[in-house]
Order: structure tokens, then sequence, then C-alpha cells
């Protein structure tokens, strides 16, 4: 069971509400190897299949203090300075060569960084040739070679649509080793709670298979109908009724909001609702794993900052302020004893 009195940063208490999930136990499950497949049909096999494992009843998921963030120590971006406005942050990757390479979606172009900051060029910019970007994705490092992820021509797109509030669909994270694959189905009411974790190589055959179990919680009906008010108020071509009946509404909230894949190996699964500490300060918890899926700790991390890329010591992520000026920022990772 996760401790009763968390810490974050500046020492005080972190609330546990008895409506957020807490990891009760940890067990492993094996699956057989299959052969090369592609993304796509590995996810459906791991929501056909599931994983079927017990769980070691009483196990500590994580110790009594939390890994938490200190800083601050670097923080990129600026209202006015032309060198460091940019706009959306879709992914922050440290390359090989000590600088700090950053994807913005909406302006088709890789920033590069030093390590303090300070602007070092950039890759790309928007169309459809070589070396340009239409809708860029994701980013990352394979050895020294920078991939982006595009995902094509923007012609022909169009029309209106709203992202679902309770999603419990599989997660999945590219690591070097492979894929990861998290299956945060929302508990049904029958059998076992459990998350799923799984590690699956470039070939397709799956590196280990285990399964978590946790405390699930009931989505109530008052927040759904929030929600459904919400997004009719900003959908204004539909009525309540088309929007309640689009909107997915699993019994229980869903464990998992987000998954991180470590670049130090570890696994990290972000609490699907942040909570509070005890000055007020929104944060969310998370379960760490360690590189095979086995329980390592749990972390502790402001809620207004998106976690990007994790290191052994530090992690980088993006900051919006009140004015919804987004900073790439770096902090320090301090991991509990």
């Amino acid at each position: 069971m996760l401790p009763a009195s968390p810490r974050y940063l500046d020492n005080s208490p972190v609330h546990h509400s008895p409506s957020r999930p807490a990891l009760l136990s940890h067990a492993s499950c094996g699956l057989s190897r299959p052969a090369p497949l592609s993304p796509g049909v590995i996810l459906a096999i791991l929501l056909a299949t599931g994983c079927g494992g017990g769980a070691d009843s009483g196990t500590e998921s994580s110790p009594d203090h939390p890994w938490t963030l200190d800083g601050p120590e670097v923080r990129i971006g600026s209202l006015d300075d032309p060198d460091y406005l940019f706009g959306l942050v879709g992914s922050v990757v440290p390359g090989p060569d000590g600088l700090v390479y950053s994807l913005h979606p909406r302006d088709a172009v890789v920033r590069r960084w030093t390590a303090d900051g300070t602007p070092a060029g950039t890759i790309g910019r928007r169309g459809e040739g070589p070396g340009e970007f239409t809708q860029p994705g994701r980013m990352g490092f394979f050895g020294d070679s920078l991939w982006v992820m595009d995902s094509g021509s923007e012609r022909g797109r169009g029309g209106m649509f709203a992202i679902q509030a309770f999603p419990d669909h599989p997660l999945s994270a590219p690591r070097e080793a492979g894929l990861l694959v998290v299956d945060r189905a929302a508990w049904t009411g029958s059998g076992p709670a459990t998350i799923g974790v799984t590690g699956i190589d470039w070939a397709g055959d799956t590196l280990f298979s285990r399964s978590s179990p946790y405390a699930p919680v009931p989505l109530a009906s008052e927040r759904v109908d929030s929600i459904v008010r919400a997004t009719t108020e900003r959908l204004r071509n539909y009525s309540e009724g088309d929007v309640r009946a689009a909107t997915y509404r699993p019994s229980h909230v869903p464990p998992v909001g987000g998954i991180v894949a470590g670049r130090d190996g570890t696994i990290w699964l972000r609490h699907f609702d942040p909570t509070r500490s005890e000055g007020g300060e929104q944060v969310y918890e998370w379960w760490v794993m360690d590189a095979e899926g086995h329980p390592l700790a749990r972390a502790v991390t402001p809620a207004r900052l998106r976690l990007r890329t994790i290191l052994s010591d530090v992690v980088w992520g993006v900051e919006r302020d009140e004015l919804d000026v987004e900073y790439i920022v770096r902090y320090r990772l301090e991991k509990g004893d």
C-alpha cells in the first residue's frame, strides 16, 4: 500500500484522498514470444489477452520517502525575446552531442539549446520536401541519429472533435530496447483491478510482462455531468444529448494518465488524477518501476510540469505560466532514502 504521508520539496505532506488509486502489490506473468509484429498488432493482442498472473499480497510498492524534484535549474523561454520565444513544445530530448533538442509541432521545427539554455540553431522547417516537416509529433535519438515522427500532409484534414476525458486505452512509449505498452483499462467491477506493463523489442518479441493490482476508484456521475456540460458549451453545434452519448464513461477512474520511459531504464506511470500538497500546490504522483517493470519508487512532481525526458539525476520537461507561455525546464531529481 502507498505510504500515508508522502512529501514534496518543501517537506509539507501531500494529502492522500481516498479517491486516488493506490498500487497494492506486484506480480509477474509470462506471455509467449510472438513472431515479429507491428506495434498496432501488438496493442491489439495485449488488449485481447491481458495478463492473468497472480499477485503477492502485502508487498510495498515504494519506499516511505518519494522521489521529488528540485529547481528548476534551467528555464528556457521568454514572452518577448525573439531568440527565446517559441510555440507549443512537443518533445525535449538531450542529445549525444551535449545539446538539448526541442520539437515544436506548430512551428514545424526542431530547436537546439546548450545545456545552460543558450540557443544553438534549428533543424527543419515547414514544408513537404527533404528536411521539412508538415505535422511533426514525436522526436528522439537512436544512437547519434535524431528521428522525428511526421504524420504527413495536412491537406484534406478537418472536422471537429474533442479528446475523451476518461480514456483507458493502452499507452505506449518507445525506448532503446523497443516499446513499452501499458494496459490501463478502467476496472469494470468484476475480477482483479490491475495495471499491466509489457516490454516488447523491435522484432515484436515480449521481453517481460508485469501485472500490478491497485485500488480502483468509482467515477462519480457528477464529474461526468460537469465534463459533458463543459464540452457542450465548447462544441456549440452539438446538443448535450449528443455529447453525452459520445462521451466514454467507465464505471471507475482509469488508474494511469501518462507514461514516460526514462533514459536510465526506469518506467514512470502517472496517476490519472492530481492531488494537492498541504501548501495548496497541485501535484502528480507517479509509480516508478525498474527496467523490467518491478516496483522501484514513488515520485511526486508539480502538476504544472509535463515530463518529457528522465535521466538518472535530472528531468527535462515543459511548464506553462499564467499567460499560457511555455518554458523548457530542467529539474534535479532527488531520490528518497
